[in-house]
């Protein structure tokens, strides 16, 4: 249904209007404020059988797109990694310019490193921390870290209610 571009009213006829230098679709009384530019005209609504054919069309699935994710095991890779340098925490962290507090809560995943840092420490330490994952492999590692041997009913369920 349309309504008056001017008030919103949806009482009709509507005509097309020079108001104020601008061509709007306007109601008899909004198009006093103006210049009447045609005919009162009525917008009927759609045909039924429009309605419905719009509704029988089903919507296509969206395949999910990969996103970039730090590893699952990223604190036992950065640790035996410094380790290999033979880095303590403190002259690891001043050399990624981070805190020492920083390293530590890495190794102890007590934080997971954003995408960024995840990067810089892979070119620092020649490690792979970042990886591709689309929405199914995402659940599947969520399970495997509750010590699932795989999907439940509950994680196929709350994958269902997102899409």
């Amino acid at each position: 249904m349309t309504a008056c571009e001017l008030c919103g009213s949806t009482k009709q006829p509507f005509l097309l209007a020079e108001v104020e230098g601008s061509r709007l679709k306007v109601c008899k009384l909004c198009a006093s404020f103006g210049k009447a530019l045609s005919k009162p005209q009525y917008d009927f609504p759609e045909k039924k059988e429009k309605q419905q054919n719009k509704q029988q069309t089903k919507p296509v699935a969206k395949t999910p797109e990969p996103y970039e994710a730090v590893v699952s095991d990223y604190a036992a890779r950065i640790r035996k990694s410094r380790e290999k340098l033979n880095l303590t925490q403190k002259e690891f962290a001043k050399h990624i310019t981070e805190k020492e507090s920083m390293v530590s809560h890495w190794e102890n995943e007590a934080i997971e490193p954003s995408i960024d840092t995840a990067k810089k420490l892979e070119h620092t330490l020649h490690i792979k921390l970042i990886e591709l994952r689309t929405e199914e492999t995402a659940i599947l590692q969520k399970s495997d870290k509750k010590g699932s041997t795989g999907l439940t009913i509950g994680d196929i369920l709350a994958q269902k209610m997102k899409e």
